[in-house]
């Protein structure tokens, strides 16, 4: 069976509607990936600072542990906040304060300083959290850190929406 030119025209217009469809839907989901991760970053670089700048009296005093009564009520409603857990370490990486909800520890390519770095706060997205990692000034000057999830459902949910919508219209086209 032998297809008519105009029928050979019209499936070749189909497949070249579909291939750019497909390139805008994949250079879409980057753009939003790039924006979401960004935006992540600086909420992330935002927290390390102001729990540095709550931490520090405390840290500097060797009071930390007076606070974990305070976070873990901060933390007790993951509806208020998108902060997730506050994991602070000593030098030794022994744990001062851990409060808040984690499937697991945070990620150990934080610890030897990889991931994401940003103004000196290391960052990586694992499932649904963005886990960060930040220096601690502590009493005698040792330095820990001050470790800590945010969640990113919102962020994903902005992004999905966006590509659902976007698709729903190629498609319509």
């Amino acid at each position: 069976m032998s297809l008519s030119l105009r029928a050979k025209f019209l499936l070749l217009s189909a497949i070249i509607q579909a291939l750019v469809v497909g390139l805008l839907i994949w250079n879409s989901l980057r753009l939003m990936n790039h924006a979401v991760g960004a935006n992540a970053e600086r909420v992330a670089q935002e927290y390390a600072i102001t729990l540095n700048l709550s931490l520090s009296p405390y840290a500097t005093g060797g009071r930390l542990p007076e606070l974990n009564a305070y976070l873990a009520e901060m933390l007790a409603d993951p509806d208020d906040s998108l902060l997730r857990y506050v994991l602070v370490l000593d030098e030794k990486e022994q744990a001062i304060i851990d409060v808040g909800k984690r499937a697991a520890p945070p990620p150990a390519i934080l610890k030897q300083g990889g991931g994401t770095s940003f103004k000196g706060v290391h960052t990586i997205i694992s499932g649904d959290t963005l886990h960060a990692r930040a220096p601690l000034l502590l009493r005698d000057g040792r330095i820990g850190s001050v470790n800590f999830g945010l969640a990113t459902d919102d962020l994903k949910h902005a992004r999905d929406k966006v590509l659902l919508q976007g698709g729903a219209i190629s498609l319509a086209g």
